[in-house]
């Protein structure tokens, strides 16, 4: 849940450091036995398209870059549970649209991490902007799959079910079983640590075989920084390793479980 601006934007020397903890605690991740897979990088017959959206700009990620001792001690307050946009951050989503409203061919399906962030950016990006005219939007599924990884930070926690379903009617939920944060409270991903997780990781893989087995071929996934680095860190590409900036969209190429290297959408 480190912070960053649009790609190229600053970052601050506190969100430096944790990209280059992950960075260089992820690349232990490729050999780890519970970790071998079918994935690759070769070309296939029958391939999907994956838009991978990190979320806009939250609270958390503006109060890493701003405030001096965040790291220290704020990121596990409460005040951060499941944080939601930035001023800056539903501006980015501007951006996100106008990049969707240009798509030659528009996603199929959009999946969602259940957190605010990524809701929030979804919705702005894919289903209706104020600012913005946008396609019709199609389905809208969340999961639990491509939360973000689950360690100390209250940022990372989910709101109650009840109360998200609520404020987005159009999504369905039925992927997520538990009406409160049962992961967050008793499922945490920091083992061997929060920048190298092997449960994150292994969550990553679960994430890639359902979105195979999805009967829709141009899928967009609204994520998180950490997690997608979990999951990219699992292939030798190195252009798949590159941090995510804020509202950014990737898109890849998935064929009978292998993936293609990102390009810009």
């Amino acid at each position: 849940c480190a912070a960053a601006d649009l790609r190229g934007g600053a970052v601050s020397a506190g969100d430096a450091a944790e990209a280059a903890a992950i960075a260089a605690g992820t690349q232990s991740l490729r050999e780890h036995p519970s970790l071998q897979h079918r994935f690759n990088m070769a070309p296939s017959d029958q391939c999907k398209t994956i838009f991978f959206v990190r979320h806009a700009e939250g609270i958390h990620n503006r109060d890493s870059r701003d405030l001096p001792h965040f790291h220290d001690n704020l990121t596990t307050t409460m005040t951060y549970w499941d944080a939601p946009l930035t001023d800056v951050g539903v501006g980015q989503c501007d951006k996100l649209a106008e990049t969707v409203a240009a798509m030659p061919e528009p996603a199929e399906l959009v999946v969602v991490s259940p957190l605010r962030r990524a809701l929030h950016t979804a919705a702005l990006g894919f289903h209706r902007n104020p600012n913005v005219t946008l396609p019709a939007p199609p389905p809208f599924v969340a999961t639990e799959l491509c939360r973000e990884r689950i360690g100390r930070h209250t940022c990372d926690g989910r709101r109650n079910l009840t109360d998200i379903q609520a404020e987005y009617s159009f999504v369905d939920f039925s992927e997520i079983s538990s009406e409160f944060d049962v992961m967050w409270h008793h499922h945490k991903e920091d083992q061997p640590s929060e920048t190298a997780s092997v449960g994150a990781a292994q969550r990553a893989l679960r994430f890639l075989a359902w979105l195979s087995a999805r009967p829709e071929t141009r899928i967009a996934v609204v994520s998180h920084w950490v997690f997608f680095t979990h999951l990219f860190a699992l292939f030798d590409d190195p252009s798949l390793h590159d941090k995510f900036g804020n509202a950014e969209m990737r898109k890849v190429v998935l064929c009978d479980g292998r993936i293609a290297p990102f390009q810009h959408a």
